[in-house]
C-alpha cells in the first residue's frame, strides 16, 4: 500500500508549483512573493526522524522536490541575469 503524502511534502510542491507558475509568467513580484513562500515551508520542515519511518516517503519525496527547487533556482537566475547583445 502506498504512503499518503506528508503533508508538508504537498504544501512545499504547491509552492514549487507557485513559483514555478511565476516564472512562466515572467512576473517578478510574483516570483518573490513565490519564493518567499517556498522559504516559509522549508523553515517548517519535520524533524530528521521523520525522514527514517519505515514506508515513508519523505525522504525520496524531499529528493525530488529539491531537485524541482534547484531547476527553478537556476530559472530564476537564468531569468535575472543581463542580457548580453
Amino acid at each position: 500500500m502506498t504512503q499518503p503524502t506528508h503533508p508538508w511534502i504537498a504544501s512545499l510542491k504547491a509552492g514549487l508549483d507557485g513559483l514555478e507558475q511565476a516564472l512562466l509568467q515572467g512576473d517578478p513580484e510574483a516570483v518573490e512573493r513565490a519564493s518567499a513562500g517556498v522559504q516559509s515551508v522549508l523553515q517548517r520542515a519535520p524533524k530528521t526522524a521523520e525522514f527514517g519511518v519505515p514506508g515513508s516517503t519523505l525522504r525520496s519525496d524531499m529528493l525530488e522536490a529539491a531537485q524541482r527547487f534547484g531547476q527553478l533556482r537556476q530559472a530564476v537566475l537564468r531569468a535575472s541575469a543581463p542580457t548580453k547583445l
